[in-house]
């Protein structure tokens, strides 16, 4: 380390004068600000990261963080297993501590990977020596008790409880007493990793530890090796009564259903060998249990029942519907009485008609999810107006692939006058009344202020609205976000993203009905100016706020400033971005004063 440390005489104005603050604060024992910028230097823009990533060590053995700085130095050996300071620094630790068999722990792994042309080698062993002699010593001075005859059960339990798979599997070795304990302690094998990708799995070694579960849950099972009997380990989890989520491979589906669908809960297919429609019409009859169904990249069925192309195409006007015949003959199908999440992703050859299909279907939906989505959003709207009830949380994305097909101007025309021509009495009717609590609708160029506020007209739906999500809409303006004694009070998380047909002062008047506002997204926008910013310093539960690509000339220094002294016991990140007209100064103001970071 350089003996000069250079003392700061003007205000930050590259990366460089900010690495040179973060030294000359370290030199005068200032380690809590100086971590905090050399993590941001490190992390948010790769400069000296080695140096950086050094200095952030120190920072923590000063402030006796010795546990934070081995983890720290972990983190850095994984990166760089060829470096030896980062050993020498953890072995230096733990000898502090007087604890020489990690320290000794710390100098094995140095000696495997550490080159022997290292300059720093020759220290590694006589540290080696130094910490067998300790360990020798340190165990004639032990007096061993097993401490099973000491503390309670259930703390020798949560002892247990963080150990890994693996100890876990050598403790049961250590005494016949420990064995026992151990195996007749069900709940402590409810988690189960495998990672020894070269070595072979075999069957009867899963057979062993969910043997050990009894009729307890298995929470998790992580498989990652390079030989695997995939099928087998399938078949030999359905022989166990416990079990009620898997994701299965497209071979035995149908035949685990029939194993465990009566207690199924959560099922996720992805796949073109089976098709949607097919799975929608096996759940009823095999999985009366099921709550939760995702579906990703498949197909729909080919004999299920179409519509004509008029009445598909008739869906396309906000506020009409399918033939009540199609309605009837879907009604008469057998339903999921307890499907609470349905999302589907990526699902080729997708029309109104299969949707509707299978929303009709599920009477208890709370939320659904659709990515990448061919259907339209107005259909689906439509399609809602009639189906789930219940449902509080929607999410959508349109198709990349589709969004090019979308005619702006004609068809904002075209549901502009099929809305406005109705009588008032019949559009009541076409509200859609649910009690949302999160929505989130990306990315559609057909979503106008009409069809929002028909959304969120309801006096219920936007005091019990928490996420709002219009992130790529192109066509919504002032008048679709904004209803006059329509505030929304518990507004958590908002999100308008490229939503350029906002103003100022629209965005301004959202963020003071939404008193609650903890997140706010207003990335890539141009209007951002200081009333928004004094507007979020009212709102008392503001955490994250992110600016990143916004061109900020109608914003000035003194209402960031502003914004991050109020705010500053709650607000954990400004994200700054790829943003323009904003100083290295005011950049590095937001890194010290920020929580992101701190020790």
């Amino acid at each position: 380390i350089a003996q000069y440390h250079y003392k700061p005489q003007k205000p930050c104005e590259t990366l460089t004068d900010v690495y040179n603050t973060a030294t000359y604060l370290w030199s005068k024992g200032n380690y809590i600000e100086s971590y905090r910028l050399f993590f941001e230097l490190e992390h948010g823009h790769q400069f000296k990261v080695s140096m950086c990533a050094w200095y952030q060590v120190q920072c923590l053995i000063r402030l006796d963080h010795w546990r934070q700085a081995i983890a720290k130095c972990h983190e850095l050996m994984e990166q760089q297993p060829t470096t030896s300071q980062w050993y020498l620094i953890a072995s230096e630790i733990y000898l502090k501590q007087s604890d020489f068999t990690m320290a000794r722990e710390e100098l094995l792994k140095a000696s495997l990977y550490v080159p022997v042309t290292d300059d720093a080698y020759p220290d590694i062993c006589l540290l080696k020596r130094i910490t067998f002699e300790g360990v020798q010593q340190h165990a004639q001075r032990i007096i061993r008790c097993d401490f099973l005859n000491v503390i309670p059960y259930d703390i020798a339990c949560d002892v247990f409880k963080c150990l890994d798979l693996n100890s876990l599997v050598r403790c049961t070795r250590v005494s016949k007493k420990w064995r026992h304990f151990l195996i007749s302690s069900f709940h402590l094998w409810n988690e189960l990793y495998f990672s020894k990708r070269a070595a072979q799995l075999e069957i009867k070694t899963i057979h062993t530890y969910l043997s050990r579960l009894k009729r307890t849950g298995l929470t998790k099972l992580s498989i990652r090796h390079q030989q695997l009997d995939g099928d087998g380990i399938l078949m030999a989890l359905t022989q166990h009564e416990f079990l009620s989520d898997i994701i299965c491979t497209p071979a035995l589906f149908f035949n685990v259903l029939e194993y465990i669908g009566s207690t199924l809960c959560t099922l996720q297919w992805g796949g073109v060998s089976i098709r949607l429609n097919d799975i929608i019409d096996s759940l009823p009859k095999i999985c009366v249990q099921l709550k939760k169904l995702v579906v990703h990249d498949c197909f729909t069925s080919l004999h299920d029942v179409q519509l004509h192309n008029a009445a598909l195409h008739r869906l396309e006007y906000f506020g009409e519907s399918f033939p009540a015949s199609f309605i009837e003959s879907i009604k008469s199908l057998p339903t999921l009485i307890c499907l609470e999440t349905l999302e589907l992703s990526g699902i080729h050859g997708f029309t109104a008609s299969h949707l509707t299909n299978i929303l009709i279907r599920c009477p208890t939906l709370v939320r659904l999810v659709l990515n990448k989505c061919l259907v339209n959003i107005i259909p689906i709207f439509n399609i809602l107006a009639i189906a789930c009830p219940n449902l509080q949380y929607f999410e959508y994305d349109r198709n990349r692939y589709c969004q090019q097909f979308d005619i702006f101007h004609h068809q904002q025309r075209r549901l502009g006058i099929a809305i406005s021509s109705q009588q008032p009495k019949r559009l009541e009717q076409h509200l859609i009344k649910k009690k949302w609590i999160g929505l989130k609708i990306r990315l559609t160029n057909m979503l106008t202020d009409l069809i929002v506020q028909h959304i969120l007209y309801d006096d219920t739906t936007r005091g019990s609205l928490q996420v709002l999500d219009l992130s790529g809409n192109l066509l919504i303006t002032d008048h679709g976000l904004l209803l006059e004694n329509h505030p929304m009070k518990n507004l958590k998380s908002l999100c308008l993203k490229e939503c350029f047909g906002l103003s100022s002062k629209g965005v301004e008047q959202a963020i003071q009905q939404s008193p609650l506002l903890e997140t706010i997204d207003l990335s890539c926008l141009s209007i951002v100016n200081d009333n928004i910013l004094y507007a979020l310093v009212q709102c008392k539960r503001l955490s994250i706020v992110d600016l990143s690509y916004c061109s900020l000339s109608l914003v000035s220094e003194d209402a960031i400033i502003y914004l991050i002294e109020n705010r500053k016991d709650t607000l954990k990140r400004l994200i700054l971005d790829y943003t323009t007209f904003v100083s290295t100064e005011l950049i590095v103001l937001t890194i010290k004063k920020l929580k992101r970071g701190i020790v």
